[in-house]
């Protein structure tokens, strides 16, 4: 994923292998020879998909993977691989509900070998779904969070990494991609140089009942969802401005040592 050549061209005269993960608002797939990806897929569910099971979130990933590279696999055999365990009884279930009899119907056209794979080892797949899980969370606290999408390309920071990634020139930046407007490092969403990282480091800090972190604890949660250019720097710059943690670490005076009081004479 992160040496040149990203992609390559499908070889038809080779087997091809699909791989898929669904998380709680996403799902995504990568389509692959030799372990080398083709392509990628991602799709953010809606509010009434979120609501599946795991189970019909890892079926419904694999319909929408083969709908989205029919053309490509059919009508040859091709391996398809998922970190769900269910999955490998697909084709035996007896008892499905018109959703499922309906998606078991779609499938039956193609010819396929199922595989379990575990999250770790589907780290791709994994990957395109956890991203959409960012951004859904975000959107709940953070009101607005779209108008950022319209404001990457004139971004100091990732503005030039933006606009050639929409020119088609991604190979020039492995490591970034953009999902559903969003300019994503990996599946850390990239934030813009405005107001919205401090809001979001304060939010880490000491927002809800995590009460005030420490400088690494919180650079810690804001680097596993977010990135930047200096980011640690930023945040342990923000954090040390935190003036409930100053009082808190301040130090007392020295009182001195305990003395009894001097006996009066008369009353």
């Amino acid at each position: 994923m992160t040496e040149a050549p990203v992609l390559r061209h499908p070889d038809f005269s080779k087997a091809f292998e699909i791989c898929c993960d669904a998380s709680g608002v996403g799902i995504g797939g990568v389509f692959s020879q030799e372990a080398h990806p083709v392509a990628f897929f991602s799709e953010k569910l809606n509010s009434a998909k979120q609501k599946y099971s795991t189970y019909d979130k890892e079926f419904y990933v694999i319909v929408r993977a083969l709908h989205y590279w029919q053309y490509y696999v059919f009508p040859n055999e091709f391996v398809l691989y998922s970190d769900h365990q269910a999955l490998r009884y697909l084709q035996s279930q007896k008892q499905l509900n018109p959703r499922h009899v309906k998606w078991s119907e779609f499938l039956q056209t193609f010819t396929f070998v199922i595989r379990h794979r575990l999250g770790v080892d589907n780290k791709v797949a994994d990957a395109l779904s956890r991203v959409l899980m960012v951004v859904q969370s975000l959107s709940i606290t953070v009101p607005g969070l779209d108008r950022i999408k319209s404001e990457y390309s004139t971004c100091p920071d990732f503005g030039i990494i933006f606009r050639e990634i929409l020119d088609g020139h991604r190979r020039d930046h492995v490591d970034f991609v953009i999902r559903d407007g969003y300019l994503f490092r990996g599946s850390h969403l990239c934030l813009l140089r405005t107001s919205l990282r401090d809001f979001l480091v304060w939010e880490m800090h000491a927002g809800g009942l995590a009460g005030h972190l420490g400088r690494d604890k919180t650079i810690a949660l804001v680097d596993d969802r977010f990135y930047w250019p200096f980011l640690k720097r930023d945040v342990a710059r923000i954090v040390s401005q935190c003036r409930t943690c100053h009082l808190a670490k301040a130090t007392k005076q020295n009182t001195g040592l305990y003395t009894p009081l001097p006996v009066p004479h008369t009353p």
